[in-house]
């Protein structure tokens, strides 16, 4: 009884995985093509600000964001 239950399961295992082979395509042909409205910033501040890295009074390194016209 245990050996036709694997046998079965096994079979039907078999049938089932080429199903699946092919969900979606690796590429999609739209997003290559079109522009994205994301603007790049640097660190993250926005644009005209830059990250500026310090070393708090406790020793811990710190970012903050100040305006281009800062070194």
């Amino acid at each position: 009884m245990r050996s036709t239950v694997i046998a079965l399961a096994a079979v039907f295992g078999f049938l089932v995985m080429p199903a699946t082979g092919q969900a979606a395509p690796a590429v999609l042909h739209d997003i290559g093509v079109t522009s994205s409205d994301l603007v790049l910033t640097a660190g993250g501040c926005g644009p005209g600000w830059h990250p500026r890295r310090y070393v708090d009074r406790y020793g811990r390194w710190r970012v903050r964001c100040v305006p281009n016209r800062y070194y």
